[in-house]
């Protein structure tokens, strides 16, 4: 079944995404720094 979101829904979550990935992006940079003072 398929689901049905609005646009304005569907654009709320693509925000979210967004901000989840830049997130874990600054994560994973954070991660690699703090390898390189090990």
């Amino acid at each position: 079944p398929s689901i049905h979101v609005s646009v304005r829904q569907r654009d709320d979550i693509d925000e979210r995404v967004r901000e989840i990935s830049e997130r874990e992006d600054e994560i994973d940079r954070e991660r690699d720094e703090a390898a390189e003072f090990e």
